[in-house]
């Protein structure tokens, strides 16, 4: 590897060349709107430059016997060419080692030619009719009936994640957006009384689009799964989608003050929460939220959450659980908070005689 940087030096401390990764990354290779061999067979000097020396730095990793994928796709040249070095780019070669190893496991063709270790009790269990009367069928029937209830416009009780923040996110922040995304529609699935999910202002060629597309296990389009995928914007959804019309329409925000009493739960009401994963803590949702007919809202964490209100602020995977929750339980937010927040951000018993002293005085 040594020769390696030695032989390519000389190129690299060329003052006249620079490389994408020494500024900051041009739009054409973060948006995933464009194919991306399209992208490839399109790129500048000094990017072509920089893919050429990525192919040589991979073909070199080969050659000396390092664990790096057997082939590379389009797209995994270039989240090559956006990494900033070589320690990334080596970090990259093994999430894709490792997801190859994981199609190689489910390919039917070696699946056949392991030799098959069951005795004749285990294989005559599995061929017995009361086989079939296992866990198995039981989630089948279950999920059936869940799927359905998932599916029903008018009756199910909606959650919409509005996806009109994709100018306030970078990259980073959209992939584990998505990594949420699927979290949420997972634990959904799974819930006795699930939400019928609705993904709300998602243009199909959008980086939040492509990356929960390709997210999810079977790489479809989205409009194939249990939710409603929507281009319209939340504004026009409350007057046409059936899930929305003639209902109270709360938007969860951490930056207001309004927040729901112990016990407060409408079966009828839609959530709204902002596909938004803030790292930098700008308060753009108490705006997004200031819609006809739509109330803002708060989580009641104040009196179980220590700091101020930008300590509130969680992700799409916590919000979504308290829901569940508190829809399973009838209104006890109490017990969905404590179930579903980290017991370091949670205020100790003692302080609580605190919080009545400094009700009693805001009230003044």
């Amino acid at each position: 590897m040594f020769k390696f940087v030695r032989r390519f030096l000389p190129l690299i401390r060329d003052k006249n060349i620079r490389f994408a990764s020494e500024n900051r990354l041009p739009h054409f290779l973060t948006d995933r709107s464009v194919p991306p061999s399209q992208i490839l067979a399109n790129l500048d000097e000094p990017n072509q430059i920089q893919l050429q020396l990525i192919k040589t730095e991979y073909e070199q990793l080969r050659e000396q016997g390092d664990s790096v994928p057997s082939e590379l796709r389009d797209d995994d040249w270039l989240q090559l060419l956006s990494l900033p070095g070589f320690n990334a780019r080596y970090r990259f070669h093994q999430v894709l080692v490792k997801r190859e190893h994981r199609k190689k496991k489910k390919d039917p063709e070696l699946l056949t030619q392991r030799e098959d270790t069951r005795t004749n009790e285990e294989v005559y269990e599995e061929n017995t009719l009361l086989r079939r009367i296992d866990k198995k069928a039981c989630n089948f029937h279950n999920d059936s009936v869940l799927s359905a209830d998932m599916r029903n416009l008018e009756c199910a009780q909606a959650v919409v994640f509005d996806h009109s923040y994709g100018d306030h996110m970078g990259l980073r922040e959209i992939i584990s957006l998505s990594t949420q995304i699927k979290a949420i529609y997972y634990a959904n699935r799974t819930s006795l009384t699930p939400f019928h999910m609705i993904l709300a202002n998602l243009a199909m060629k959008s980086n939040e689009y492509y990356y929960l597309k390709k997210k999810m296990p079977e790489n479809c389009e989205l409009t194939n799964y249990y939710w409603s995928v929507e281009e319209d914007t939340l504004g026009e959804l409350i007057k046409s989608h059936p899930s929305l019309q003639d209902r109270q329409v709360y938007y969860l925000s951490p930056h207001v003050n309004e927040t729901f009493e112990q016990g407060e739960w409408d079966d009828s009401a839609a959530f709204v929460i902002g596909s938004y994963l803030d790292l930098n803590n700008k308060k753009v949702s108490h705006v997004k939220g200031r819609l006809p007919g739509v109330k803002l809202r708060c989580l009641p964490v104040s009196w179980f959450i220590r700091g101020t209100s930008s300590a509130h602020a969680f992700d799409l995977q916590t919000v979504f659980n308290i829901l569940l929750a508190v829809k399973q339980s009838g209104g006890d937010w109490q017990t969905a908070i404590l179930q579903n927040i980290p017991s370091r951000f949670l205020l100790r018993e003692d302080n609580h005689i605190s919080h009545d002293i400094f009700d009693k005085i805001r009230s003044l």
